[in-house]
């Protein structure tokens, strides 16, 4: 039904007209009926039992209209309300599995890093996230805008939209801040606050809008979310990775768009090629250890925390299981996997070097079934949760390990910095990353020059070698938040304050301005760093010279089609419909500063909306995100690159299960010999990544430019002599159950 922006609500006549609209709409449209997010009507009324005997009344959430209409629509409003309940109250108890819970600062920070890859929306609830969940289930004007493509969220819609959405709510008889102070506990004493009688959880304020969640653990919250998980009426969002098993299918996985004012931006697009690529790694077939699995989420707090939907599957499964997964594509052309797989798992090693075997020659086999070999006197335990958990179905006869099973590849690290040493010619700094890891070579470095470049306090804080965990995670760090465009004084500063994981830090300055001295003249220190801060300086001189409403464009090395970056300069505003205030991000800034006296906050009050260009409808871009994007994430595209030629290679010499996590690839096939062929191919692909940065440089620029042509003609010259790059290759051995290894 349409709406009219401005319009007041109409009362009887407008909900008498709407619905008659949605009889006959029903009675005319079998696919109308289809795909609304709305729980079962069996599950709402089961869900509502379970509120009603702690203390919920349905009078305090009927609309005002509730007495004016008839019997026949009275009961689809309580339906209707009953039906929100459950969705609005899923989206905290979801954000209260979510919440980190113990652990070191380095978990909670690889935890909430994982979440927000994984859910832009974050563990917090906000009014926005609860709008969304109820207009996919009776929004006509916002469901047409998801179903387009054009925007998933409210605060990646046009205002007029939000507003639409806000009325159908209305005509449906749903009173949204009367669900909202229901299930967010706004003041003390209300039904979801601390000490109220809400039996799933209790919440707190975070800022001005968001709410943390507390479960409250028990036999309720068990059965609120067994009854919400079995039901097929929606699907249920944010709790985390969830398993495919082999023996089902599963949609498409489309990655999360980003939108503004319904305006898709930075949008993900792929040849025939990558599309191939995808199908092969979606090929691949594992067995998933469920009953080692589950004994993790129970031993481990935040283990259950970040796999609670793959552990609430696990209940009624086999304790091994074949699984599969669906693979898409992110903003940087990696290839991502949508389910549980070992790229969202990690492989570091957690159980380390417990003996389950002593050496005995008399003991013909491991208990993993495996023979034993000669120079594998004892058997340990030395494993990850990757390595526990994961399987090839199809067994390696080559595998190092006793378990001809174990999930075993090659990190060929084809990373950041060798593939910068290979495009921009770099050959002192290639030898180096084409030989061994390049994160110990710099602790290596910085360990041997520790008096010039290290905070050496002279106490038991002090690093203890060049291959202090503490030491190489400090440089790691460093090394690769500069490249992303970090500012070194930035990281510096946080990894002081951050001394309990990188130990005391970089030497500190005495004059102002020179504090974070020893960390640049570090990174200098470090073969042909200028040559890469060059081109990180020319990268954001072109993403200051690009088309404001185009972006960046260039064409992708492996499939050949164009991509653009082009992430849109937005503001936030509040969009109020009925009392409610919403958060909407639209085109624009804002200028003109004022401080809140009471947060003393810098707030920006005037608003300069932009306009749409008017060929294109594209919004006019945000250079400052864009200056951030471009080295890091053409980086990351070639990358990419060289891991589709590497799959096609792998699947040209017939294996079959190809596992990829971006540079590391576990097959039970032969991969060095894939390797070489895919290095060649994927180099000589580079010709169109120099064409595409130069035209963004104007010919007469002095500064940038030759850097750009001195680094194409270098290739040109490696080409023609076929000096192909040789990539540093070492084991990735995630471990698992039992893991052979010779004791001295």
């Amino acid at each position: 039904m349409p709406y009219k922006e401005g319009s007041n609500w109409g009362g009887l006549p407008e909900w008498n007209e709407y619905h008659k609209r949605q009889r006959w709409q029903h009675q005319h449209d079998s696919e109308y009926v289809k795909n609304w997010q709305r729980p079962r009507p069996e599950t709402a009324e089961a869900v509502w039992t379970i509120l009603a005997e702690h203390g919920l009344h349905i009078e305090t959430l009927l609309p005002p209209i509730y007495g004016r209409i008839m019997p026949k629509e009275q009961a689809d409003v309580v339906l209707t309300i009953k039906q929100a309940l459950v969705l609005a109250l899923d989206a905290f108890v979801v954000a209260g599995r979510r919440a980190p819970v113990g652990g070191d600062s380095e978990e909670r920070t690889r935890l909430n890093r994982i979440f927000d890859e994984n859910d832009p929306t974050g563990p917090s609830v906000t009014v926005n996230r609860i709008f969304d969940s109820l207009a996919l289930g009776w929004s006509d004007h916002f469901r047409r805008v998801v179903t387009a493509g054009h925007a998933d969220h409210a605060r990646d819609m046009c205002p007029s939209t939000v507003k639409a959405a806000r009325r159908d709510l209305v005509r449906n008889g749903i009173s949204f801040l009367a669900i909202w102070d229901v299930v967010a506990g706004e003041m003390a004493g209300d039904w979801s606050a601390l000490g109220g009688q809400n039996p799933l959880y209790w919440t707190e304020r975070i800022g001005l809008k968001g709410r943390r969640v507390v479960l409250n653990p028990g036999k309720v919250l068990d059965n609120f979310e067994r009854s919400v998980l079995t039901d097929t009426g929606f699907e249920r969002k944010g709790l985390g990775w969830t398993l495919l098993p082999a023996d089902k299918t599963a949609p498409v996985h489309v990655a999360d768009k980003e939108s503004c004012a319904e305006v898709p931006y930075n949008v993900i697009r792929s040849g025939s090629r990558a599309k191939n690529v995808m199908r092969i790694l979606e090929r691949a077939r594992l067995n998933f250890n469920v009953a080692v699995f589950r004994e993790d989420c129970l031993a481990n707090g935040n283990v259950h925390l970040q796999y609670g939907a793959a552990y609430e599957q696990t209940a009624p499964m086999p304790d091994m299981l074949p699984i599969k997964t669906r693979i898409y594509r992110l903003v940087n052309r990696r290839y991502q996997a949508a389910h549980l797989w070992p790229m969202s798992v990690s492989g570091r090693i957690d159980r380390i070097s417990e003996s389950v075997l002593p050496a005995a020659p008399s003991e013909p086999r491991s208990p993993s079934g495996g023979f034993r070999r000669l120079g594998h006197p004892e058997i340990v335990k030395d494993s990850s949760m990757r390595g526990r958990w994961f399987r090839f179905i199809e067994p390696d006869p080559d595998n190092p390990f006793d378990d001809p099973y174990a999930l075993f590849g090659m990190d060929v690290s084809a990373s950041q910095t060798t593939i910068l040493a290979v495009l921009l010619g770099l050959k002192q700094l290639e030898n180096i990353a084409s030989k061994e890891s390049f994160t110990l070579y710099i602790a290596r470095h910085a360990w041997e020059h520790r008096t010039t470049f290290l905070n050496i306090t002279g106490t038991g804080a002090d690093y203890m070698g060049p291959t202090d965990p503490k030491l190489v995670l400090l440089v790691k760090q460093l090394w690769m938040r500069v490249l992303y465009g970090a500012p070194t004084a930035w990281t510096v500063l946080g990894q002081w304050k951050d001394s309990q994981e990188v130990g005391p830090g970089w030497r500190k300055g005495t004059r102002k301005g020179h504090v974070t001295r020893a960390a640049v003249a570090f990174l200098k220190s470090i073969p042909q760093y200028q040559d890469i801060a060059k081109f990180l300086k020319a990268c954001r001189r072109i993403a200051s010279r690009v088309d404001r409403h185009r972006g960046f464009e260039f064409t992708d090395p492996f499939d050949q089609v164009p991509v653009r970056w082009n992430p849109v300069e937005r503001t936030d505003t509040y969009v109020k419909s009925d009392g409610l205030q919403l958060l909407v991000s639209i085109p624009g800034n804002r200028t003109d500063e004022k401080v809140d006296l009471e947060t003393s906050e810098t707030i920006r009050t005037k608003l300069i909306r932009h306009k749409p260009d008017p060929v294109t409808g594209d919004y006019p871009i945000d250079r400052k995100e864009l200056r951030k994007m471009v080295a890091p994430c053409l980086t990351h595209a070639l990358d990419a690159a060289f891991a589709g030629h590497l799959v096609e290679q792998l699947n040209s010499n017939g294996v079959s299960d190809i596992v990829a996590i971006h540079d590391a690839f576990f097959t039970n096939g032969d991969l060095e010999a894939a390797i070489g062929p895919a290095s060649r191919e994927w180099f000589k692909s580079l010709e169109s990544v120099y064409t595409n940065l130069l035209k963004y440089l104007a010919p007469g620029d002095r500064t940038f430019r030759p850097v750009l042509e001195a680094a194409q003609a270098r290739w040109r010259q490696r080409l023609d002599d076929e000096q192909w790059p040789q990539f540093f290759m070492k084991t990735d051995e995630p471990g698992g159950d039992l893991r052979a290894v010779t004791m001295v």
